[in-house]
């Protein structure tokens, strides 16, 4: 919970940077997403009272600041920030949470990875067709196979060296969905920064840009994945 609390308010912090929230902002924004985290791992009250607060208080902040020129802009982007990284984010804790929950957690983390690995390498290598040249002019057709297939042969492994509980054609079920949303997710980050004119929200890890940038395929894959094992 720690962790994934430190993670999400560096992440939204580099959001709320990127899109320029003023400093109360900031402050409400990154105080909320934390809280959605420490309220997933407390009673279900707490996750409702979470939600409320992501959406009703932001909502207070161009009130009291009397900009009501950009009333609309200001709560939009604080909410989105707080529901992007926190609601999602805490996620993470809400699976660790369940029967299995470390090794589900891992089948999340190493699954992601083999996506965003598979898809670099394979893009890199052979990539000519691009999927979405718009949004990310680098990702490619040949990429986005890569990746899938990277993903769903560590999904697969995962299940068999942690003796998950499922059947053969659950697992493969997941194996081939999960990797699809981690790159969904990578692209909808993608189309989130040229809409706000920019290669990387953060720099703290050279290269790689800001913890927004490396979480971005986790924050849609971890709720699908914790919302599967609950339904499926």
């Amino acid at each position: 919970m720690i962790a994934v609390t430190a993670v999400v308010a560096v992440a939204c912090g580099e959001y709320f940077h990127a899109v320029r929230t003023a400093r109360w902002g900031v402050v409400i924004g990154v105080g909320l997403a934390a809280f959605q985290v420490l309220a997933a791992h407390g009673s279900p009250g707490w996750g409702h009272a979470a939600l409320i607060a992501a959406v009703a208080v932001p909502a207070l902040w161009p009130v009291l600041a009397v900009r009501p020129a950009t009333a609309l802009a200001d709560w939009s982007a604080v909410t989105l920030g707080v529901m992007y990284y926190g609601w999602l984010g805490s996620h993470a804790v809400l699976l660790r949470e369940l029967p299995d929950g470390r090794d589900w957690l891992f089948v999340g983390l190493f699954g992601v990875f083999a996506t965003d690995s598979g898809a670099y390498f394979v893009g890199r290598s052979i990539g000519r067709h691009h999927l979405a040249p718009r949004i990310s002019p680098h990702k490619t057709w040949e990429g986005a196979v890569g990746g899938w297939a990277g993903g769903l042969i560590v999904i697969l492994v995962l299940r068999s060296v942690f003796g998950l509980p499922l059947s053969g054609r659950e697992t493969f079920l997941l194996a081939l969905v999960l990797p699809v949303i981690a790159q969904l997710g990578d692209l909808a980050k993608s189309a989130l920064k040229r809409s706000v004119g920019v290669k990387d929200f953060g720099r703290i890890m050279p290269g790689h840009g800001g913890m927004a940038d490396r979480i971005d395929s986790l924050l849609f894959a971890v709720p699908v994945l914790y919302f599967w094992l609950q339904w499926v």
